[in-house]
C-alpha cells in the first residue's frame, strides 16, 4: 500500500535525525532561511508573520496539554472513588499501634513497597563553651542552693539581663543541667 506525504515526511525526518551531522547541518540551514525571512519582511507583513507564529506557538502548547492530560493513568483503578475506598479499607485494617506501625514501616521499606525515607531531622547542636557556660551558671551559689531538711530548689528572682545574648530554649536549658543540681 501507498505511504501518504505525512507518513513519507515522518520516514524522512526519523532517518535525517539518525545521521546527526547530516541533522546538525540541516537545522543550521532551517535556522538560516527562517531568519532571513524575518529580516526581508517589514511593517505589516512582519506584524502579520509575528501574529500567525504566536498562534501556531498557542496551537502547539494547547495539543501539549492536551496530550499530557489525555494519558491513561497508570493506576490500576478506573475511578478516584474506587482508589480511596480501598485504601479507607487498607488504613483501617493498619494497626493503631505506635510500635506496629513502625515495624510494618520498615518492613515495608526493606521490601520495596515503598520508599524509602530520605529525610532525616536535623538536630542543631549546641556550642561547647555554651554548655560549660550553662553548667557553671547552675553551680553558682545565688542561683542553686540547699538547705537543710528542704528539697534543693533552684531560683530565679528577676532577669537582670546578664545574659542577653544567648540564644538558648527554656528546654535546652533544663537538659543542660548538672545531675547533681536539683
Amino acid at each position: 500500500m501507498a505511504k501518504t506525504n505525512a507518513e513519507r515526511m515522518k520516514k524522512y525526518r526519523e532517518k535525517r535525525k539518525k545521521d546527526s551531522v547530516k541533522y546538525e547541518t540541516a537545522k543550521a540551514q532551517a535556522r538560516a532561511r527562517n531568519n532571513s525571512i524575518k529580516t526581508k519582511l517589514s511593517g505589516a507583513r512582519l506584524t502579520e508573520f509575528r501574529s500567525k507564529a504566536k498562534l501556531r506557538q498557542r496551537k502547539c502548547r494547547e495539543n501539549k496539554i492536551k496530550r499530557l492530560i489525555n494519558k491513561p493513568s497508570s493506576s490500576s483503578f478506573k475511578t478516584r472513588q474506587s482508589f480511596s475506598k480501598s485504601l479507607k479499607k487498607v488504613k483501617s485494617s493498619l494497626p493503631k499501634c505506635g510500635r506496629k506501625k513502625v515495624a510494618i514501616q520498615h518492613l515495608a521499606e526493606k521490601f520495596g513497597l515503598v520508599p524509602k525515607s530520605k529525610r532525616q531531622r536535623i538536630t542543631l547542636q549546641l556550642a561547647d563553651k555554651l554548655k560549660t557556660d550553662v553548667h557553671n551558671f547552675y553551680q553558682r551559689d545565688d542561683i542553686s542552693y540547699q538547705l537543710p531538711g528542704k528539697r534543693d530548689t533552684v531560683v530565679v528572682k528577676e532577669d537582670d539581663d546578664e545574659n542577653k545574648s544567648v540564644d538558648l530554649s527554656r528546654s535546652s536549658f533544663a537538659d543542660l543541667r548538672p545531675v547533681f543540681i536539683a
